[in-house]
């Protein structure tokens, strides 16, 4: 299957004949050029800047679509979303509408659920464009500060700074770590 971001919402295309792609079906969403999707396990979650919170959609029916069901979750007074991350039972937001437009951390051990978990917001620079987690560690992207953070999120509710750098061309967008994790790729 193939999760399509629109300007309306998200299309769910049965990609298994490439030549003859077939939508399953649609859900609805704000209407915004602007959609990101990741997927853990059965569960699409869904940002947009459009508003409506993270969207959370099971899809663990297909292909019968009947069984498909989704809502938003707007926990803390969530709106919109640029961009998010998901790096075990965690969903990193960014770009929200709130906690300054850094980021925000809910839980989601119960995968329909989320609980939020923490905010990660920067003095220097409190826009946060994209960012990227692994093993609790947090890699901030902030793109008109030109810089990338490194945060401890061990803690979700007190997260620590380990320190920053500044990235070529002082614009950082966003990243990946390599598999070994030793190269930080912006």
């Amino acid at each position: 299957y193939a999760l399509v971001g629109t300007s309306k919402g998200l299309s769910i295309v049965d990609i298994t004949n490439p030549d003859h792609p077939a939508e399953i079906m649609f859900v609805p969403g704000p209407d915004n050029l602007w959609r990101e999707i990741k997927v853990k396990d059965d569960y699409a979650y869904v940002g947009t800047e459009g508003g409506g919170g993270l969207q959370i959609v099971y899809l663990g029916t297909l292909p019968n679509k009947s069984g498909i069901t989704y809502k938003n979750w707007t926990g803390m007074g969530l709106g919109t979303i640029h961009t998010l991350h998901i790096d075990g039972n965690f969903v990193y937001m960014y770009g929200t509408n709130i906690a300054q437009r850094a980021g925000v951390i809910a839980d989601i051990t119960d995968r329909y659920n989320p609980v939020y978990a923490g905010t990660y917001e920067n003095k220097q620079s409190l826009y946060v464009h994209d960012g990227f987690v692994r093993n609790d560690t947090l890699y901030a992207c902030h793109t008109f500060g030109g810089f990338c953070t490194l945060v401890d999120c061990k803690d979700k509710k007190n997260l620590k700074i380990f320190g920053s750098v500044e990235t070529p061309g002082k614009f950082t967008h966003n990243c990946w770590l390599s598999e070994n994790s030793k190269t930080l790729f912006t």
